[in-house]
């Protein structure tokens, strides 16, 4: 059976990792795969990662640029939220700046 978010952008807050953005291309017991994947440094805005999945990054954030893909160990992801279309606009129009 396939998995409900597969294809669909989402937030992922892992332990090791952090949080990521990204397309979710595969899941199962063992790892979490996300194509497009943008590392999450900190944001402004949503005071969690439900709420960065629902608003997206707000200015002052630090969003890396894409990496064709991640593939994180599943028992480290703590939350995988599906994105609103408001977020993926908010997260495909940010620009990675230092």
């Amino acid at each position: 059976m396939k998995h409900h978010q597969i294809g669909k952008h989402v937030v992922v807050r892992a332990d090791q990792a952090g949080v990521i953005y990204g397309i979710l291309t595969a899941i199962n017991t063992e790892e979490v795969v996300l194509s497009q994947a943008r590392q999450v440094y900190g944001w402004e805005g949503p005071e969690t990662t439900g709420g960065l999945a629902v608003d997206g990054p707000g200015p002052g954030s630090q969003v890396d640029i894409a990496s064709p893909e991640k593939t994180l160990r599943r028992a480290d992801c703590c939350a995988i939220d599906t994105c609103t279309p408001k977020a993926v606009r908010a997260f495909d129009a940010f620009v990675w700046s230092r």
